[in-house]
């Protein structure tokens, strides 16, 4: 297997902090919980920005081997220089689409929470309205045959379509927008848990705010055409449950359907 160039850290990543992950004691703490946006760009530029907020923190990126380097920051809760200098610098390691940062120097305690709490994974933005299915549809197959030599159209697996919904899930959910969430629900699912106006929908947003991280735990098992089960690991702050729910096809593309039933 090759080796990874420099580069391959350059990327979008994701991450959710919750409650039970910042210390009483930090400065500042309390910003830090929700779903963040991680950005590495290739022109030397880095993002941190927080879903239901946007970008919070920007800074330069130098990236050597292994190590990433972080310096000039700005931002609401951008990290004052130590007496040592603005620098942090991280080992990372990318493993599929999950990166891995360690911290080798950092004073500042918050962007160190921020980077090193979890391993980051891969992000999978929430659809904007407008795009609602477009980001998770599987494309219909061609009415006619293709003609000879043309390319194969990849459509995407149920198990990576799945996986995308799941992705998305954690990152609506974070908006704290109940219309952006919604729409990756199956219909009869989307009919259950829609709040209608006044209180229902207040508590709706209030329990958005506490950050929720969907993942498949085990391979998607398909019971036809258009259903599907599967494991899926769902973590709220240091809590962690591991559920069977239920998929459907739905209009080209797989929405949530609840919670499986017991075989």
């Amino acid at each position: 297997m090759g080796q990874q160039s420099d580069e391959d850290v350059v990327g979008a990543y994701a991450v959710t902090i919750a409650a039970e992950d910042v210390p009483p004691e930090l400065i500042g703490g309390a910003s830090l919980i929700g779903r963040w946006h991680i950005e590495f760009s290739d022109d030397g530029a880095y993002m941190l920005a927080r879903q239901d907020v946007g970008p919070l923190v920007r800074g330069a990126l130098e990236v050597t081997g292994k190590r990433l380097t972080l310096r000039d920051e700005s931002g609401v809760i951008a990290c004052e220089p130590g007496p040592e200098g603005d620098a942090a610098t991280y080992e990372w390691n990318l493993t599929g689409n999950r990166l891995l940062l360690t911290a080798v120097e950092e004073e500042c305690d918050r962007r160190r929470l921020l980077l090193t709490t979890r391993t980051l994974s891969v992000l999978v933005p929430c659809p904007t309205p407008a795009l609602e299915r477009q980001a998770i549809a599987i494309p219909e197959a061609p009415a006619t045959p293709m003609a000879l030599g043309s390319a194969t159209p990849s459509f995407p697996s149920p198990d990576e379509a799945i996986d995308t919904l799941l992705k998305q899930m954690s990152d609506c959910w974070a908006t704290r927008q109940p219309e952006r969430f919604l729409p990756l629900l199956s219909q009869r699912h989307r009919a259950e848990q829609r709040p209608v106006g006044g209180d229902a929908e207040r508590r709706f947003v209030l329990n958005m705010g506490a950050p929720v991280v969907w993942e498949l735990a085990g391979d998607v098992e398909i019971t036809d055409g258009a259903h599907a089960t599967a494991m899926v690991r769902q973590t709220l702050g240091d809590s962690v449950d591991v559920v069977r729910y239920a998929f459907v096809l739905e209009d080209g593309s797989w929405l949530w359907d609840g919670v499986a039933d017991s075989p």
